[in-house]
């Protein structure tokens, strides 16, 4: 049921702060305003101080104080397109204050997704994730919101190719043929790596304000090198179907969909060069039907035939990229970067300022929503990732000689009540001692000492070696003693005479 619409100032300001938005002391000043303005003046003035976007207080207008997070990481700021897989935002991750652009599968209904869009969707940010090339849109991460999955991309601030020709008409050669070879170099990335794109159109196209050309959308990518990657979702979910666009598709590929390869890609790059170049699709009037026929049996006009002052080099590459048999194509997107390199000169520049986005990425005003805390139990600790493995536990070193076992049970009434407790396991007898000899019975150690230290025992041989000392210097006294009283004679008697 939908949310009734804010009737006042107050609500609505009341309806911006419990929707996380904006922290209270920067909705606060607002609420001083005499006579209050009315809700839609409001959220315009707060959209003109940058604190609300468009989207973000048309929603709030219609009384919505919920869905402007994702995964309690991301805040939605605006829409920026869709597609056949979903729709794609412009988000801002609320702990790096970094802009992205965040692709969420479907398009906002609560029915389910087709079978095998979820895999499809999985298999595009895998695929994306394996590359890491300039022309090609990066993926940050991916995650999932009420168990609907998103994946998470560099923004690019730019417009795609097929709105720029629609809004601008057919570029010149050398911007046609500048942003053909920078495509090529991101699909040579690709096919590196063993990917093929399998849907290279104008559309998914885009370049920025820099004039830099950058691929996205692999919604169809497949890895040709190691198709286990694929996990057969091809096969699985669309064995009898058509996959590609019908203005661009290789005639290959219509035929077999999992059996395109980077000659495809090739013969797609080839109807996007077409198209910029003459502002016209290879095949503009027929069914969907007829395009794919036409595709597989029909000589492609050519881009002369539209714009005589096109160079018949740069018409013989089109026609080579267009051929029937991908044997007669280039045979990989960096040739075909290579001569194309000959005709981007001079280098163009960006596209026109006013095809491009009005709000640059410095117009928005980041950082002021709190920032999410971090995940916790119910404890309030940390929560963990993955299974919880107790960390190892080093084995205390033993402080008498003999070993340690584990102490008694409580019932043991002499260790019940000891703060520490040590048992000292009997010894068993050694081969010299008797076998009548009983052992040691064991015995409860209560705090016992510590073994003594370095010091002490060398204290205690320095004392022995002196008492030993002493006792040898006894020794020696009394013999002394002993054998002077042996030369005396017994007592009484005179000394022996001494010869002269």
């Amino acid at each position: 049921m939908p949310s009734p619409p804010v009737a006042s100032a107050a609500a609505f300001l009341d309806l911006v702060e419990r929707s996380g938005l904006l922290l209270p002391d920067r909705v606060d000043p607002y609420r001083d305003a005499d006579p209050p303005p009315p809700p839609p003046a409001l959220a315009a003035a707060l959209v003109r101080d940058r604190l609300l976007t468009k989207y973000q207080a048309d929603h709030l207008l219609r009384g919505r104080a919920r869905g402007y997070f994702l995964a309690g990481k991301y805040k939605v700021l605006e829409p920026v397109g869709a597609g056949g897989m979903g729709q794609v935002f412009l988000c801002e991750h609320l702990i790096l204050h970094k802009l992205v652009a965040v692709k969420l599968l479907g398009s906002g209904a609560k029915a389910a997704p087709p079978a095998g869009a979820v895999e499809r969707f999985y298999r595009e940010a895998r695929a994306v994730a394996a590359l890491d090339d300039r022309n090609i849109v990066r993926v940050y991460d991916v995650d999932a919101t009420d168990g609907v999955p998103f994946m998470v991309m560099e923004y690019v601030d730019g417009i795609d190719l097929h709105r720029l020709v629609a809004a601008s008409g057919p570029l010149a050669v050398p911007q046609a043929c500048e942003y053909t070879r920078q495509a090529a170099l991101g699909l040579q990335h690709a096919h590196e790596i063993g990917l093929v794109h399998r849907d290279v159109k104008p559309g998914n196209v885009l370049v920025d304000r820099a004039g830099v050309v950058k691929l996205l959308d692999l919604g169809l990518a497949r890895f040709q090198l190691d198709t286990t990657r694929n996990q057969s979702v091809t096969e699985r979910f669309d064995g009898q179907a058509v996959l590609g666009t019908a203005d661009f598709i290789a005639p290959e590929q219509a035929l077999d969909s999992s059996k395109a390869d980077i000659r495809s890609d090739v013969y797609g790059l080839g109807c996007t060069l077409y198209y910029l170049l003459t502002g016209k699709l290879v095949w503009g009037d027929g069914s969907f039907a007829q395009k794919l026929l036409w595709h597989q049996s029909r000589t492609p006009p050519s881009v002369r035939e539209t714009w005589p002052d096109i160079p018949e080099p740069v018409d013989a590459v089109v026609a080579r990229m267009l051929a029937k048999d991908p044997a007669d194509r280039f045979q990989e997107p960096g040739e075909v970067a290579e001569v194309l390199e000959l005709w981007s000169v001079p280098r163009p520049g960006p596209p026109p300022a006013n095809l491009l986005p009005k709000l640059t990425p410095g117009m928005y005003l980041l950082g002021l929503s709190p920032v999410p805390p971090p995940a916790s139990s119910k404890s309030g600790t940390v929560a963990r990732v993955g299974p919880r493995t107790p960390a190892p536990v080093s084995p205390p070193v033993p402080r008498t000689p003999a070993p340690r076992v584990p102490a008694p049970p409580p019932s043991t009434p002499s260790a019940s009540n000891l703060d520490t407790a040590r048992v000292r396991k009997p010894v068993p007898p050694s081969p010299d001692m008797p076998s009548a000899t009983a052992p040691e019975p064991a015995v409860v150690v209560p705090n016992p000492p510590a073994a003594p230290s370095h010091r002490h025992s060398l204290r205690r041989d320095i004392g022995l070696l002196l008492a030993g000392a002493v006792v040898a210097a006894a020794l020696a006294g009394l013999y002394v003693t002993i054998r002077d009283a042996g030369t005396k004679g017994p007592p009484g008697e005179p000394p022996p005479a001494v010869a002269k």
